[in-house]
């Protein structure tokens, strides 16, 4: 059993977590999901990223209804348009939209496989897919201070798979604890820069 679990004899916390960043979706037709998200719910889109060392292109999309969306009422087209970019070809907006993302509402992280000229690329997230299926890739929990939660887990005997913080997307530090030590679960650490 980890030294957290079931016991009030854990190291002292020096973190705070504050809430829900994002649920990170590992979606079978990415472009469909978000085209769901963004189009029939009306869900904002908060910008792209490509992370090379992961091969996953990221793309964060709101959890509240824009104003705008709640008026219109026009009929939907489910199909991708030209202004929805795929993963073949991440757009510039990532870095613009970088300012755009919300920091204390929780948010969607579509999750989509690099591809590259010949393909798929085999990261992380076609993995999951070829063992899971689609479904919630991991649960993003927003931490004040990534170094001290880092430190209080590793104190802890919670078993990581960063023990030292990474660069993350859309302008964040973040660490993955390893499921082994959350009953199964990918539960990632985020703060926000």
């Amino acid at each position: 059993m980890d030294s957290v679990a079931g016991s009030n004899e854990s190291k002292t916390r020096s973190f705070r977590i504050i809430g829900i960043n994002h649920l990170g979706l590992a979606p079978k037709d990415p472009s469909k999901a978000r085209t769901f998200f963004t189009n029939v719910l009306g869900l904002g889109f908060l910008g792209e990223e490509l992370v090379k060392e992961q091969m996953t292109n990221t793309v964060m999309i709101d959890s509240a209804m824009l104003d705008s969306a709640m008026i219109d009422l026009a009929p939907i087209d489910l199909a991708p348009t030209d202004s929805s970019p795929t993963n073949s070809s991440p757009t510039d907006s990532a870095t613009a939209a970088s300012a755009k993302i919300p920091t204390g509402r929780p948010m969607l992280e579509i999750l989509e496989n690099e591809t590259g000229p010949d393909g798929p690329k085999p990261g992380p997230i076609a993995k999951f897919l070829a063992k899971k299926g689609s479904g919630i890739h991991h649960v993003a929990l927003q931490v004040d201070n990534l170094d001290a939660a880092l430190a209080y887990m590793q104190a802890n005997g919670i078993q990581m798979i960063d023990s030292i913080p990474r660069p993350g997307s859309h302008n964040t530090r973040i660490a993955f604890i390893h499921p082994e030590s959350t009953g199964g679960l990918l539960v990632e650490l985020v703060q926000q820069l």
